[in-house]
């Protein structure tokens, strides 16, 4: 049930994105790289590997975990979370000042601002529409067990 929401979720913003535009304009390289970019290093420099995919697999599950499970996965999730939001932070300031930078040029500040607000929002979708119900799936089936 919960994936379905979190995909309920999703296609509500993307019915609405294309209900007055076109889905290719939400789409940035530049913000996707500092978001997935910022996101992998901090994993990989906080947790290991076996750690992040026992993580997703169980916020993904519907299996039962354990207290110490459900501990440690929620640990690692909320890394996944803090750093996907601060990741968005970070390219957000990365946009205004290249759209600060380069203002006697018209058109460097459209694509300096789609960055700003693209990886706001792809920080928020991945942090808060993802993470966060993984979290929270974790705990309740640490609770149910």
């Amino acid at each position: 049930m919960s994936v379905f929401l979190r995909l309920a979720a999703v296609g509500i913003l993307v019915a609405e994105i294309l209900r007055d535009s076109q889905i290719w304009l939400f789409l940035d390289a530049a913000s996707m790289a500092i978001i997935l970019g910022v996101l992998v290093a901090s994993l990989v420099a906080w947790c290991s590997w076996t750690d992040v995919r026992l993580a997703v697999r169980a916020g993904l599950g519907h299996d039962p975990v354990t207290p110490s499970e459900a501990a440690r996965h929620t640990s690692v999730l909320q890394t996944a979370r803090t750093t996907s939001l601060a990741a968005g932070f970070a390219g957000m300031f990365i946009g205004w000042i290249l759209m600060l930078a380069y203002m006697d040029d018209p058109t460097t500040i459209g694509p300096a601002f789609a960055v700003s607000l693209l990886t706001s929002l792809y920080a928020v979708i991945l942090a808060e529409l993802f993470f966060a119900s993984m979290i929270n799936g974790v705990v309740h089936r640490a609770s149910d067990g």
